[in-house]
């Protein structure tokens, strides 16, 4: 199962920020909800504000995320803002206003007018090495910023284009660190790592002070409130119920696993209860809640790779699953092997497996005995890998934030980084042809490296067009891009130093996974399923193929005849 961190209600749908896999949207009419459909991250969902047809997703390295929900079969992200510095953890809109919370870089204010193209309205900055902007909320014209270890931050947003500093509250305690805010105009509710949840007179702003506290024993990951009651969200403590008025306890209940949001709607309270999923509370009596049923956020299969006759499944969560595909017409399960952190990309050469994951880097594994998989290294200082490929002893990864890192790989038992390369934008995947290395970085478009001298790639061009590169493939003359937010984007590259664009062309589905056979291309289209497209006239791609899969489709390899 994947993670549930945030979670809006409207209607029958419930939307759920679902940490690496993104948004699901889920149909809560059922008392066991059913889930509906879903729509990638960049990054990591943490929290999410939605407001008429538009989600606002607060997605850590991927910064701001608005997600068009008109169509709950069909969620489509439309728009992003991400210079953040990969820190982006809580966002409220207002209006035409997008407050979002980005971590030591403050809060940036902007304009989602048109969704499609948020803008810079302004910064403000914290102005403590100690302040933290982990999440914001506005009431009016005022501003609460949630600022980690300074506590509590109120800002005069009357023009928006230069906030300026009214008031502060600090939590004196040791280990004090503000993670959430939400405020009623005269009283401010803030979730904190030491006292719990703290209310906050502001019915002076300039002087704001303590009206108490309400410890558990866990910690206190977020606070809702609506107008009779405080939703308090506390770890492996479950979700406690105040009543707004009096901020007296009315009820608890003991979730299964660690409660990080919760949100009311009618006589039903919606739980993001982390690897557990969604958890539905009856409050119809609030001083007695109880489970009516869940959604499972299930873990996601979201890399392939093959070697021989063994493919193997790297999942969000859980590690990676081998099947024997021998007769491809009846593949079975022979293996789990467990990883930790969350696989984004997976490649097979020589007998080793280098699995990229979030928050583990690249792990290698000995796969020369398909059921005795063997750990062998792994790149210690790499934090967050999203994509590798191998050529000799060196592999490529993409880490995001961090750019390409080039990895030594001659001893697989202590594998070291050699270098690192900057980039624009969040570097994604990478593809090898030849002597060639692409990148795909997001909003950065795709980079494309000389690595005829394997340890030290040199750059030679970047394609600018793609506005949301996640994946790429490429030939000797065309350049295949997932983006998407327009689909899959052809670009000429037999001139490597000045690659063009050539044509845009929409499939069924978001694009994400991409494996390239001479003239086709074959295209891991989320919803949409399988897609094959041939491009041997490139300015005139033709969908040749198509199989809509049971799941969603991630991730796509391509072996002799089979895919």
């Amino acid at each position: 199962m994947e993670r549930a961190r945030g979670v809006w209600a409207s209607g029958d749908l419930i939307y759920v920020a679902s940490g690496l896999t993104g948004v699901k949207v889920v149909n809560s009419t059922d008392p066991n909800p059913k889930g509906v459909s879903g729509v990638d991250s960049s990054g990591f969902a943490r929290r999410l504000w939605v407001v008429g047809r538009y989600a606002y997703v607060a997605a850590e390295q991927a910064g701001l995320e608005i997600v068009d929900i008109s169509v709950p079969e069909k969620p489509t992200v439309v728009g992003r803002y991400n210079e953040t510095n990969g820190n982006t953890s809580g966002v409220h809109v207002v209006g035409s206003t997008a407050y979002v919370a980005n971590g030591p870089l403050g809060v940036h204010l902007l304009d989602v007018s048109d969704p499609s193209s948020p803008s810079m309205i302004a910064t403000y900055s914290l102005g403590s090495p100690t302040a933290y902007a982990y999440d914001v909320f506005c009431v009016g014209t005022t501003m609460y910023i949630a600022a980690g270890q300074d506590g509590l931050q109120i800002i005069d947003v009357s023009n928006p284009s230069s906030p300026a500093f009214i008031g502060r509250y600090i939590d004196r305690m040791v280990g004090a660190d503000t993670q959430g805010v939400i405020a009623d105009g005269s009283v401010a509710y803030l979730s904190d790592l030491v006292q719990g949840a703290i209310f906050i007179d502001v019915s002076t702003l300039a002087t704001p002070a303590m009206l108490g506290a309400y410890a558990v024993s866990d910690t206190v990951w977020d606070i809702y409130i609506d107008s009779n009651n405080i939703y308090i969200s506390a770890g492996y403590a479950g979700v406690h119920i105040l009543s707004i008025a009096t901020r007296a306890f009315v009820g608890t209940y003991d979730t299964s696993g660690i409660a990080y949001g919760a949100f009311p709607l009618g006589d039903k309270l919606f739980v993001a209860d982390d690897w557990l999923g969604i958890e539905v509370l009856n409050i119809s009596d609030q001083s007695r809640p109880f489970e009516m049923g869940r959604y499972d956020t299930p873990d996601t299969g979201k890399a392939l790779a093959v070697n021989g006759l063994t493919v193997y499944i790297g999942h969000s969560l859980f590690g990676i699953t081998g099947y024997d595909v021998t007769d491809p017409t009846k593949p079975f399960e022979f293996q789990t092997y467990v990883v930790s952190g969350s696989i984004q990309d997976m490649f097979a050469l020589n007998n080793y497996l280098y699995v990229a994951a979030v928050y583990s880097g690249v792990t290698i594994l000995d796969i020369s005995d398909p059921v005795r998989t063997r750990y062998k290294g792994n790149v210690k200082s790499l934090n967050d890998a999203y994509g590798v490929t191998v050529k000799g002893t060196i592999a490529y990864v993409a880490a995001g934030p961090a750019g390409l890192q080039v990895v030594n790989v001659t001893s697989v038992t202590s594998p070291s980084i050699l270098s690192a390369v900057s980039i624009s934008g969040s570097a994604r995947y990478v593809y090898l042809q030849g002597d060639l290395l692409y990148l795909a970085a997001l909003n950065g478009g795709v980079v494309i490296y000389d690595v005829s001298t394997p340890e030290s790639p040199t750059q030679i061009s970047v394609f600018t067009d793609p506005t949301a590169a996640s994946y790429v493939v490429a030939t000797d003359k065309v350049g295949i891009v997932s983006d998407s937010e327009r689909g899959l984007v052809f670009f000429d590259v037999s001139t490597p130093s000045t690659p063009t664009f050539i044509v845009e062309f929409k499939i069924a589905g978001v694009p994400n996974g991409l494996a390239v056979v001479n003239t086709a291309v074959y295209v891991a289209a989320q919803e949409g399923g399988l897609s094959i497209v041939e491009f041997s006239t490139p300015s005139a791609p033709t969908v040749v193929g198509q199989y809509q899969t049971a799941g969603r489709a991630l991730d796509v390899a391509v072996s002799g005849n089979t895919a």
